[in-house]
């Protein structure tokens, strides 16, 4: 007789039955969760109708479900289990305060048999004569697990305790080599320490059309070419043209010269320096793009965990939060909702060990930041000094993503133009057009500063200063 693989019945049962009765339920542990963990297919078919649901805004309990149910093509008897069965999972419910802990019973029985799952996978490759190599990475990546619980015994706090002082005595270079990732722009590295580190969450802001999408694609495709992983999420109305960006970004070819429409007005110099691009390929395959609309945080954290099983994820791009679809409750406010997809985003970073750069837009009152009089800096005598630069309180729903975030970033282009037309910088004379900075508005553990690049228009890319291509086009320092 086959051993039943891992599973609690009672605790999926009494999960389900909790968001009938309570549909706030499915906000607090969808990013626990996910339909692929329960058992019975029946369930997880419900807790993909919650999650549907929830994210539409529409209200969740045994009215609504019983009518989805009853609408089915099946009437709900293959699909959702029989209406009766639905009708009867409250009762399964004791309480709704323990769903958490039903939540994660059903996670956890799901990771047993992936674990199971994993191992027989890997003595059937064993068998079968392949690599071993790859095997043990298979089986690492099926049997990868994160430690959930926020204590620990007095032992285990003193052993990583011990294991933080003895890299520290070691030396600041072996600490530097821990999971810090390059931002790709010298000065913004040299301000950070280094770069990003795992578990950081980086918000960039900005107005609209001043660059924060272009910031963060410079960044990413800084990390992939230097052998780094990336995940890019865009939540855009529509698709973005990631393929143009980035043989823009990595060659110096103008933006509008890579679209396929263009071809006929490309010199030769741009045909050759494009046929270079192949050569990046293999290192841009690192990065995985995915275009979602009303992008959830349970799929935001579904896409990136999936993508964690292929290997260590360095950037996560979640572009961006403010067009994301929070689940907002119907007696609650939105930066109630937007504060809890933060906090998610931010327990996402720190689980993966990875770097979250989340882009976020300004409130309306920013529009008074060109009026506004920031306290002149001489003490460098850079021209972004005796201008007037955002501050976290011009994020939209500020209080959240300014307590969360471990870094804030606001790319400021001088170039772009303010709300009445004009650009948005007044700064001295002979600031050109390619002036741009970006303020460190918040950095948890080290200091605020400007730092100042250039604006390659032709690509729509912040570079170093000064801005040298490999197409040497437009490339004035």
């Amino acid at each position: 007789v086959t051993e039943a693989m891992p599973h609690d019945l009672g605790a999926e049962r009494a999960l389900l039955g909790a968001v009938l009765i309570d549909e706030r339920v499915v906000s607090l542990v969808a990013d626990r969760v996910s339909p692929e963990d329960f058992y019975l297919p029946t369930h997880g078919a419900l807790w993909r109708l919650f999650l549907r649901m929830a994210q539409a805004g529409e209200p969740i309990d045994l009215v609504t479900v019983a009518s989805r149910v009853l609408v089915a093509p099946d009437k709900g008897r293959g699909e959702f289990g029989a209406p009766g069965y639905v009708a009867e999972l409250p009762e399964h419910c004791p309480s709704t305060a323990p769903a958490a802990t039903y939540a994660e019973r059903v996670a956890a029985t799901a990771h047993q048999r992936r674990l199971l799952a994993g191992l027989h996978e890997a003595q059937r490759r064993v068998r079968a004569g392949e690599d071993s190599g790859q095997v043990f990475e298979a089986l690492l990546a099926a049997t990868a697990t994160q430690k959930r619980t926020d204590t620990w015994t007095a032992d285990e706090s003193w052993s990583i305790n011990e294991d933080e002082a003895d890299r520290i005595l070691m030396g600041t270079q072996q600490v530097a080599s821990e999971r810090v990732m390059s931002s790709g722009y010298t000065d913004l590295d040299r301000v950070l320490g280094g770069g990003f580190r795992g578990g950081d969450l980086v918000i960039v802001g900005a107005t609209t059309s001043m660059g924060k999408s272009s910031l963060a694609m410079g960044m990413m495709t800084s990390a992939l070419l230097a052998g780094r992983r990336a995940l890019y999420l865009s939540c855009e109305p529509r698709r973005p043209e990631w393929t143009q960006r980035l043989m823009s970004r990595t060659t110096g070819v103008p933006l509008g010269l890579c679209r396929p429409a263009a071809a006929r007005l490309r010199s030769q110099k741009d045909w050759d320096v494009l046929a270079q691009y192949a050569e990046l390929r293999e290192d841009l395959r690192r990065l995985t793009l995915v275009y979602k609309p009303g992008l959830s945080l349970s799929q935001a954290v579904t896409y990136a965990k999936r993508e964690a099983l292929r290997g260590q994820i360095d950037y996560l791009v979640v572009d961006h939060i403010h067009l994301m679809n929070h689940g907002k409750g119907r007696d609650e406010r939105s930066d109630q909702a937007v504060a809890r997809t933060s906090q998610g985003l931010k327990e996402l970073a720190g689980e993966l060990n990875c770097a979250v750069v989340a882009l976020a837009q300004f409130n309306r009152s920013a529009d008074s930041i060109e009026r506004r009089r920031d306290k002149p800096r001489t003490s460098d005598g850079e021209w972004w000094d005796a201008i007037p630069l955002p501050v976290p309180a011009d994020l939209r729903e500020s209080g959240a993503l300014e307590q969360d975030a471990d870094i804030i970033l606001f790319p400021v282009r001088a170039s772009a133009a303010g709300p009445g037309g004009s650009p948005l910088l007044s700064g001295p004379d002979g600031v050109g057009d390619n002036a741009a900075v970006v303020k460190v508005a918040k950095q948890r553990n080290g200091p605020t500063a400007r730092v100042g690049l250039t604006w390659d228009a032709e690509c729509s890319s912040f570079r170093d200063r000064p801005a040298l291509f490999s197409n040497n086009r437009g490339g004035e320092s």
